[in-house]
């Protein structure tokens, strides 16, 4: 399948709801519903409770599989993946703090209750069925976008900036390149990556791609210029 590592991540990073389906002693599966978030390499981030009993199986056993697909009548017509690998907790480093605080549901909330920590999934293989008779396996190495400039470290500013001073372009980008509501008063940019931004439009979740991976400041600004222009946006 060509492409299917970038396939697999715009899956990935297109969405924020999984199954994440754990083990316990006796080797049962155990499959539950929740929210994660992407890092720029593409690796999928949870916040999970000690509570929980998906958390307990994974204390114990940190092998695991994130489901994912894409909406649709027809389930077995649509994009789908399962990563394989091993979920153990993490600290990330503040840009990247901030960055699932954003892209995760009620995450800051959720960290001021006790008990609730931050655990990433290390993706060892990954299974894409990009449609009907597209499907493969990713290598875990394979997977994992290679980040060579400092972008997540700017990310942040970034994306104030962008909400403070071209919330026009933001909402463009939600009216012309996703088709969804595009008042500036009800479109937000919440992150962006080497390969795409992801937006908040009136509710709605909108992932953006840029037409070519950026590294720094420069080509992104670069790219958000001309993807607001490319259809008559602001």
């Amino acid at each position: 399948m060509k492409d299917a590592a970038q396939r697999a991540r715009h899956l990935l990073r297109s969405h924020y709801q999984g199954a994440l389906a754990t083990l316990d002693a006796e080797g049962m599966p155990f499959a539950s519903a929740l929210h994660y978030a992407c890092d720029h390499q593409g690796s999928p981030w949870f916040l999970l409770s000690h509570l929980a009993e998906h958390t307990r199986r994974l204390l114990a056993d940190p092998r695991a599989s994130l489901l994912v697909w894409q909406p649709g009548q027809d389930l077995l017509a649509a994009a789908r993946m399962t990563l394989l690998g091993r979920v153990v907790a993490a600290e990330p480093d503040d840009a990247l703090r901030a960055r699932l605080l954003r892209l995760l549901p009620s995450a800051t909330r959720y960290l001021a209750l006790p008990g609730f920590h931050f655990y990433t999934l290390q993706v060892e293989r990954v299974r894409l069925i990009a449609g009907f008779g597209e499907m493969g396996w990713v290598d875990g190495d394979a997977h994992a976008f290679p980040v060579q400039g400092d972008l997540s470290v700017a990310e942040a500013g970034v994306v104030a900036h962008m909400n403070a001073d071209h919330r026009e372009a933001v909402a463009a980008y939600c009216r012309r390149l996703g088709g969804l509501p595009g008042e500036e008063a009800a479109a937000e940019m919440l992150a962006c990556d080497p390969e795409g931004m992801d937006l908040d439009c009136a509710g709605q979740r909108l992932r953006v791609d840029f037409p070519a991976p950026v590294q720094d400041v420069q080509t992104l600004r670069e790219a958000l210029v001309a993807m607001a222009r490319e259809k008559g946006g602001a």
